[in-house]
């Protein structure tokens, strides 16, 4: 998103586009979605639009920063072991998915489980976890390079997020918290 002085107009305009872009995910697939089309529904100009934003990946990143802002991370990650973090910040994104599961159900319908829009999520999401836990100093007593371990952290999470979640499978919590401890601590 380009940096912008946050006006009254300047936040209803970003509310109003990032909302629009949610509502035509649930209807259509990402790939078939157009600024023109965000534009007309949200009732501004194209120049509003790209006062704002690059293009309509731009305006999804936002809207995952948007969702970004209301998962509640409960603890102060800096202090935790490394396992104690993933559980603890798994438990947060759960709770996250949980509460906005029937948009995302939509939303995944709508999109291809190999499409742009779903590797864009992974992406974002991926990178979120992996900020939350980069600076565990316990990572380097593992016998695995920092980066591979975060890596290997992150995908296993989103996995498990979405296999229970966007692939419209039923797991409780319980469940899934025993299905990321087998896969983290190595049960195959």
């Amino acid at each position: 998103m380009k940096k912008v002085n946050k006006t009254r107009f300047a936040k209803r305009a970003l509310e109003d586009f990032s909302r629009t872009m949610i509502e035509l995910l649930s209807k259509k697939p990402f790939e078939n979605i157009m600024v023109s089309e965000i534009c007309e529904i949200s009732n501004y100009p194209r120049a509003t639009f790209y006062n704002y934003f690059e293009d309509k990946y731009d305006l999804l990143n936002y809207c995952w920063d948007c969702f970004g802002e209301k998962i509640d991370f409960q603890n102060d990650y800096d202090y935790m072991d490394t396992d104690e973090k993933m559980y603890d910040l798994f438990n947060s994104l759960y709770d996250f998915f949980e509460k906005n599961i029937e948009i995302l159900r939509r939303i995944t319908k709508q999109n291809n489980p190999n499409g742009e829009f779903m590797q864009i999520f992974k992406i974002y999401m991926k990178n979120q976890i992996n900020i939350k836990i980069k600076g565990c100093s316990c990572v380097e007593k593992k016998k695995v390079p920092h980066e591979m371990l975060l890596e290997h952290y992150s995908n296993t999470v989103v996995l498990v997020l979405e296999w229970g979640f966007l692939k419209e499978n039923i797991l409780s919590k319980e469940d899934a918290k025993i299905y990321l401890k087998y896969l983290l601590e190595g049960g195959i």
